[in-house]
């Protein structure tokens, strides 16, 4: 069964998604941004970046009961890795590390 939402990572184009990326799941882009987009991740509209994530293990993070309904949301503070912060490069092991940070 192909899932209707689909997971995108939402940050500021000017500062990039070092300085703090939201989750989104929605059924596409525009929404996404739409529903992401709240003033505190990018300064204006413009600013806002939307790119969407691939990896089926990102769906974890989502809101079981929203994704069961097809309801589109943000997830402010996805679990990221305990080194370098970020939530988006792998899925962590037991030890809360990603991928790169496990090299």
């Amino acid at each position: 069964m192909e899932r209707t939402l689909k997971p995108y990572m939402i940050y500021s184009r000017e500062l990039g998604a070092r300085h703090g990326a939201y989750l989104v799941f929605a059924r596409n882009r525009q929404q996404a941004r739409l529903i992401g987009y709240d003033g505190d991740i990018a300064d204006t509209w413009i600013d806002c970046a939307v790119n969407r994530i691939n990896d089926n293990y990102i769906y974890k993070y989502a809101n079981q009961d929203y994704l069961k309904s097809n309801t589109p949301h943000t997830i402010k503070n996805p679990p990221s890795c305990s080194h370098c912060h970020i939530w988006s490069v792998s899925e962590l092991d037991e030890n809360g590390l990603c991928q790169d940070c496990r090299k």
